[in-house]
C-alpha cells in the first residue's frame, strides 16, 4: 500500500492554491488549529502540564509544524506509512531542518 503513496508527486503551493477543493482545505487546517490550541489551553491550565509533547500519526510532510510552533508544543514524534513524506526531499525532516535555518527561533 505504501507504494501508492511513494509514487505521490508533491504539490506545491500555487498548485494547491488553485486547487478546486482549497476553500474545504483551508477551513480543515482552521479547524485543526482551533482544536490544538484549545486542547494545549485546557493540558497548560487544567492539567499543569508545561511542557506538551504529541504523537502525531500520518504525520506526512509535517505541513502542521507551524501548528505545533505556535502552541510551544515541546516535543513532537510523528509517524507516517510513506517513508519518502518523512525522510525525502521535501519531506518533515527536510522542512523542519529548512525551518531550523530560516527561522532562528524555530528550535526553541
Amino acid at each position: 500500500m505504501n507504494n501508492k503513496y511513494n509514487k505521490k508527486k508533491y504539490e506545491n503551493k500555487k498548485k494547491r492554491e488553485s486547487s478546486s477543493i482549497i476553500n474545504i482545505r483551508n477551513f480543515h487546517n482552521w479547524i485543526k488549529s482551533e482544536m490544538l490550541a484549545e486542547c494545549c489551553t485546557y493540558i497548560r491550565k487544567d492539567k499543569g502540564i508545561k511542557n506538551i509533547a504529541l504523537l502525531d500519526l500520518a504525520v506526512g510532510r509535517g505541513g502542521d509544524m507551524f501548528k505545533w510552533k505556535s502552541n510551544d508544543i515541546k516535543l513532537v514524534m510523528g509517524f507516517d506509512i510513506d517513508y519518502e513524506s518523512i525522510h525525502g526531499e521535501n519531506g518533515a525532516i527536510d522542512r523542519y531542518n529548512k525551518n531550523i535555518k530560516k527561522y532562528n527561533d524555530y528550535n526553541d
